[in-house]
């Protein structure tokens, strides 16, 4: 609806999609006067019936020069099991990315596709960037509770730890502060 609310404002009250794999609902309105309020959120679900059920939601806020986004991610077959992530964009600058927060808990990858292995991940991953010509800083860790042999239908990572600096306008460059990769049980560390 264009011009709803004497024209204060454009809104889709209610927008469904439906795919041979999911469904999806939402809705969405941005104010038509600088800072161009915005307020949207999306619901999905994987169809009835799947053998891989999830659910996720994703919410979207602020003024449009610095949006708000969180998103959910999660499965019925893996209770307390959850992906979420919060990130702040920033559609019209040169780099749109300026902060991104990553956590999970119990996340079993193989609840969501059948050709992922069996896992348990807990960590957090954060990325920071100030823009296209300055630095980006990214650092993550992850365990995983249940590492095991490819072969196995497993991943073979116990525990990961990595920091990471450059500038996206140097893509070339990397520098690699921190990289710890354990493999399971006597393993080894990398």
């Amino acid at each position: 609806e264009l011009g709803h609310d004497a024209g204060r404002e454009h809104r889709v009250p209610s927008l469904a999609l439906r795919s041979d794999r999911a469904s999806a609902s939402g809705s969405a309105r941005i104010a038509a006067d600088a800072p161009f309020a915005l307020e949207a959120q999306v619901q999905a679900t994987s169809i009835e019936g799947a053998p891989r059920p999830w659910q996720a939601s994703v919410k979207a806020a602020g003024p449009l020069a610095a949006i708000a986004v969180n998103a959910q991610l999660s499965s019925p077959q893996a209770v307390g099991a959850q992906l979420d992530a919060q990130a702040t964009v920033s559609p019209f600058a040169a780099w749109p990315l300026s902060q991104l927060l990553a956590s999970t808990r119990a996340l079993d990858l193989s609840a969501l596709s059948a050709e992922a292995p069996q896992t348990q991940i807990a960590g957090q991953a954060r990325i920071d960037t100030q823009g296209l010509d300055k630095p980006i800083t990214a650092s993550v860790k992850l365990t995983n509770a249940q590492p095991g042999r490819w072969d196995e239908k497993r991943l073979p990572v116990a525990e990961l730890e990595l920091d990471i600096t450059g500038r996206a306008d140097q893509r070339d460059r990397l520098t690699l502060r921190r990289f710890e990769l354990r493999a399971p049980g006597d393993g080894g560390r990398a």
